[in-house]
């Protein structure tokens, strides 16, 4: 931790080398995708260099560095869900005797969807797609943008109205 600490960088390679494919296997047994793994590795070690002075000398590195891998592995699973959760919502901004029957009016109703975001404010915009494109929650948008809660969701709140209305004529 010394070495890390004054920033030797040959130091964070060879740590870099030796616990990148054990820390891979270990996000790769949790979120069971090779390509979201790669990421949550590169992201543990950027975060691990950036805050090195920060780690206490007690800290076992071997447990500290599992630890950020299994936070980023579940925080990556629960953005999944809630991305998942997005999308499920526009379906149900169909009127409810229409039912998306092929991957064709699926794709139709993604491409009305996305048109009608293009039209909304900047702002509302940039949180809606926050919400439902990259599965944040409304209190991580709000501390991204500077926002309060309640803005963030009256932001939503309009959004789905507008699409609901928008989509009513498309059915």
């Amino acid at each position: 931790m010394e070495k890390l600490n004054c920033g030797d960088v040959k130091t964070f390679n060879l740590l870099f080398r030796s616990y990148y494919k054990p820390l891979f296997f270990y996000a790769l047994r949790i979120t069971r995708e090779h390509e979201a793994c790669k990421d949550i590795i590169q992201e543990t070690f950027s975060q691990f260099w950036e805050e090195r002075k920060k780690i206490p000398v007690r800290y076992s590195i071997n447990a500290y560095l599992y630890r950020m891998v299994r936070n980023k592995s579940l925080n990556y699973i629960q953005k999944q869900k809630r991305q998942a959760e997005g999308n499920q919502h526009y379906a149900y901004l169909l009127p409810h005797h229409t039912a998306i029957t092929t991957n064709l009016d699926h794709q139709k109703l993604l491409h009305l969807i996305d048109q009608q975001v293009e039209l909304f404010p900047p702002r509302q915009k940039q949180v809606f797609l926050l919400s439902r494109k990259q599965g944040l929650s409304h209190k991580e948008i709000a501390r991204q943008l500077g926002l309060s809660v309640k803005t963030v969701e009256t932001f939503i709140f309009r959004s789905l109205k507008q699409l609901k209305v928008h989509l009513k004529k498309f059915s």
